[in-house]
């Protein structure tokens, strides 16, 4: 998505990271609420494990995800440095199977 781009994490402020904003249905219109769980990488690289909530329908389904834009707050000893923010959109689906 933003291969070879530096985001600048050595001085990210908070525990989060980039901060994704997200849009997420289903078929159906549900809305879904990401909540961030875990993250880590380096300056470079990051992985981050986001929970959605409510609970989805235990029917397969097709979520609909889109990045609305992605923020990176950043800061020094001596402030808070201005934000990078990389403006979407990106869009993808996910087929979600069936849950027992």
């Amino acid at each position: 998505m933003l291969q070879g781009h530096s985001f600048g994490l050595a001085s990210a402020a908070g525990p989060r990271g980039p901060e994704l904003d997200y849009d997420v249905r289903d078929e159906d219109g549900a809305r879904y609420r990401a909540i961030p769980r875990s993250g880590g990488g380096t300056e470079t690289t990051w992985e981050q494990e986001d929970l959605f909530t409510p609970a989805m329908a235990s029917k397969p389904i097709r979520l609909t995800v889109r990045i609305k834009k992605i923020r990176v707050r950043r800061h020094t000893t001596s402030g808070e440095l201005p934000s990078k923010v990389w403006p979407g959109p990106w869009e993808f689906t996910v087929d979600v199977p069936h849950r027992t």
